[in-house]
């Protein structure tokens, strides 16, 4: 490529930390060789193509990547550590994201590398699939039964990353770094950073480590507390921040005038496994306490008893918060998200719903994106799982702080008095 001579200008983008092959990979060192008799130009560029720049920062400090990683705030960001397998396993089955795989460092000093409790054994991906070119990325024949390694994922963006780091990695305190135990030389440390910093670097989410080397642990342990603390501080800021520029807001707020508090969303009216039951169990709650509420063929003013199905865009805008009420059981397309249709082509009415409310809240008609919320009703997930679903299921509303999920009356309470 450098040496072409049909062309006046070669441009080449690279991250000089993604080296994986120790026999043959050198990065920009060869370059630098290559081109010392032609005009080059170097460029740093302060924000990444894919995954955060903030994510990056704290992947480099927790490695202690040479240049060194700030800590900053990653807000919806997650990234744990543990030692145990079943922690792993179950953590992993329970993250609803589409988009997860276990992984492991490629390279051919810990080869056979596996993962086993009492009820599941993962292993590395086979070679005979490897030179069958098997759909492997993202493919559930193969996300719950094999580690991929590096060479699979690199370039690939993963919400949720379980990485695996067997007990040969360890941390040398004396020399502050990750190496490999046994003696295999300052080159294959090097490249051993590499793999890791690559493999940490899919996650978009969710960061999940397995670490069964008890120095190493406690090395990742000590650096991930300092992240989350970050974090939490970053959050007490914000939400401080957003207290005094709401007060304002809020008090004119309040003299506008709604026909609705809220508008009541749901999914399955005469599904069994549908939401609109408790849906209508929220309602009368709502009403309980004084608010007045909208949801479709139970609860309206007069004028709106008559209204069509599919008229409800018309209460959405005389609404003044939306709030949809779902469950594990909302139907999805094949890659997990809310579709403008369903397979026989009719439109999805609970989509329109959610994409009107959202263009009141993008074109400042609402005071803030904290109006369009999700009330998750059922026990498959945990709190902190809600999120991942949540920002596969309908991306334009969890942004920010709007993905907030409600789960106990009071809270919606507290919410609802805004």
């Amino acid at each position: 490529i450098i040496n072409c001579q049909n062309q006046r200008h070669t441009i080449l983008l690279g991250d000089n930390l993604q080296k994986l092959n120790p026999q043959y990979d050198e990065g920009f060192e060869r370059i630098y060789n290559m081109i010392k008799d032609k005009q080059f130009r170097e460029y740093k560029f302060k924000n990444s193509i894919g995954v955060a720049p903030e994510i990056l920062e704290n992947i480099k400090y927790l490695l202690s990547v040479p240049g060194g990683g700030q800590v900053q705030p990653t807000y919806n960001f997650n990234i744990s550590v543990t030692d145990s397998e079943n922690d792993f396993i179950y953590e992993y089955n329970l993250d609803n994201t589409f988009k997860k795989h276990y992984v492991c460092v490629g390279l051919n000093a810990l080869s056979g590398q596996k993962i086993a409790n009492s009820n599941t054994v993962i292993e590395e991906y086979p070679k005979d699939l490897i030179k069958a070119e098997y759909p492997y990325l993202f493919n559930k024949e193969v996300q719950d039964k094999y580690l991929l390694s590096t060479y699979q994922v690199i370039s690939r963006e993963i919400e949720s990353v379980y990485l695996y780091l067997p007990e040969e990695v360890i941390y040398d305190e004396e020399n502050d770094e990750i190496i490999l135990n046994g003696g295999y030389g300052e080159k294959m440390n090097d490249f051993l950073l590499y793999h890791i910093y690559t493999l940490m670097t899919r996650a978009t989410l969710t960061l999940k480590i397995l670490c069964k080397s008890d120095s190493l642990y406690k090395y990742f342990e000590s650096k991930i507390d300092k992240i989350k603390k970050v974090n939490l501080d970053a959050d007490l800021e914000s939400y401080e921040l957003d207290f005094e520029n709401n007060v304002a807001e809020e008090l004119q707020e309040q003299k506008q005038s709604y026909d609705y508090d809220f508008f009541i969303a749901y999914h399955g009216t005469n599904d069994p496994k549908g939401s609109y039951e408790k849906a209508k169990n929220i309602c009368d709650f709502l009403k309980d306490n004084g608010f007045k509420v909208f949801l479709n063929d139970y609860s309206s003013n007069m004028d709106d008893a008559d209204l069509g199905f599919n008229e409800t865009k018309y209460i959405i805008q005389r609404s003044n918060k939306f709030l949809l009420v779902f469950n594990e059981n909302i139907y999805r397309d094949e890659y997990g998200m809310l579709p403008r249709k369903y397979p026989d082509k009719k439109p999805n009415q609970l989509y329109s719903e959610l994409v009107m409310f959202s263009s009141l809240v993008d074109d400042d008609l609402r005071t803030n994106k904290h109006h369009l919320k999700f009330y998750y009703v059922g026990d498959v997930f945990k709190r902190s799982n809600i999120y991942g679903f949540l920002n596969n299921l309908y991306r334009n509303g969890t942004t920010g702080n709007s993905n907030c999920c409600f789960f106990e009356n009071e809270e919606l309470l507290e919410f609802a008095s805004k």
